[in-house]
């Protein structure tokens, strides 16, 4: 394996660790964290204002961990003079939300400080404008708008801005001009997680799970909330049952409140009036251990949602070994090359189709692809492409003069 050259690393974010309610940031974190201290002896710093307080990294001594409080204005200074302190730090990774690095990034361009640090933006959400936050339509409120500058501005002025799928890298250069490519460094996740197989076998011993083995059941974990379009799977569901196939849908998940008109409550769905629903199951939030029997029966899981990066939920489902189907435009394009496991979002009628061709294969065909779609995976979350590869990326003293990158933001 390729030796680690950094000696001093630090990353800057929001979030961090695995406490309840984490979002993906603080959860790719901890996992590149927890590689990189049972595998080299690298010293890292995370500073984030969310987190973990019972994390089990805080005993490591080569961990250090700097809590972000007050306002993001006050944050920003935080991060600036952990920085100007610890010069010797050769790799800094910001998250682009808040633009927690905004003043460090413009020091560099200014005042040639920082040289021998790599500053990298992970462009997770890509701004508030990007697809995460409201499918393309531009904030107008004005606190809003000032966050999106500031995200910006860190993102053009990195030495490197870099992404967890390829969707959200092109996605990225394209609509804010960028000179540079943004690089794919996918989100690591190192949990071991038992297998379908496995679930099955420890579950047979208490429930019965016969009445689900001649069924074609489809099952989703996610959160509801509007741009995860639950909606969508339900209505294809019943034209699919209309047809007279044997099919089961099962839907999980909180709910989230995003903004104004991102309301979208589980119970919204349980009082749908459509006829064929009597074979949809629709549950409120779900435990580790409440997943296990909806693991257990899954053939297929199916992500409506039109843009995605890289959800975790999706890469453990891959992992237990069920196969996700997914649009074309997501993370998930990444480690699924097959086509039949990837709809068009903008073609109504797709999800449809595929839902059903991949139900009229054999379970011999259905196999194969699942095989693959998981041997995709784990080289896609490989640790040397996504953690050592981005840890050693060379410093980047001629970067485009950032004038002419100031200028794009006008």
């Amino acid at each position: 394996m390729k030796k680690l050259k950094r000696k001093k690393i630090a990353f800057i974010a929001h979030e961090f660790g695995l406490y309840k309610g984490h979002g993906g940031i603080a959860s790719y974190l901890y996992n590149i964290c927890s590689w990189l201290l049972k595998h080299s002896s690298i010293e890292i710093f995370v500073l984030a204002d969310y987190y973990d307080k019972n994390c089990n990294l805080f005993s490591n001594k080569s961990f250090h961990f700097h809590p972000l409080k007050g306002n993001i204005h006050h944050q920003r200074d935080k991060v600036y003079d952990f920085v100007l302190s610890n010069e010797d730090l050769s790799y800094v990774e910001f998250a682009d939300f808040h633009a927690l690095g905004l003043y460090v990034v413009l020091e560099k361009v200014n005042n040639s400080k920082f040289n021998n640090t790599v500053l990298v933006t992970n462009n997770h959400t890509a701004t508030r404008e990007c697809y995460e936050w409201s499918n393309f339509t531009r904030a107008v409120d004005f606190n809003i708008q000032s966050f999106i500058d500031a995200e910006k501005q860190q993102m053009l002025l990195s030495d490197y801005c870099i992404a967890p799928s390829t969707f959200l890298a092109n996605y990225v250069k394209k609509n804010y001009n960028l000179c540079d490519d943004v690089l794919v460094f996918a989100n690591p996740y190192m949990n071991k997680l038992p297998s379908k197989q496995e679930i099955i076998d420890k579950l047979e011993k208490s429930i019965d799970l016969e009445e689900y083995k001649n069924s074609f059941n489809i099952v989703l974990i996610s959160r509801f909330e509007g741009r995860k379009q639950q909606e969508k799977l339900i209505s294809a569901f019943v034209n699919l049952k209309k047809k007279g196939l044997n099919i089961r849908l099962f839907l999980a998940g909180n709910t989230s409140y995003l903004n104004n008109d991102n309301k979208i409550d589980y119970r919204y769905f349980s009082y749908c009036k459509t006829n064929n629903t009597e074979d949809i199951y629709i549950y409120d939030f779900l435990n580790l251990n409440e997943q296990e029997k909806l693991i257990a029966i899954a053939d297929l899981t199916v992500l409506p949602s039109i843009f995605e990066n890289q959800p975790v939920a999706m890469v453990e489902t891959v992992l237990r070994g069920i196969p996700v189907m997914a649009s074309k435009y997501s993370g998930i394009a990444d480690y699924t090359r097959d086509e039949r496991l990837l709809f068009n979002p903008f073609d109504e009628n797709d999800l449809e189709q595929k839902i059903e061709a991949f139900y009229n294969l054999s379970c011999e065909n259905r196999e194969i692809i699942q095989i693959t779609q998981y041997d995709n995976l784990l080289k896609f979350i490989n640790p040397k492409k996504c953690i050592i590869d981005r840890i050693n990326l060379p410093p980047k003293n001629n970067k485009t003069d950032y004038r002419q990158e100031m200028e794009k933001l006008i």
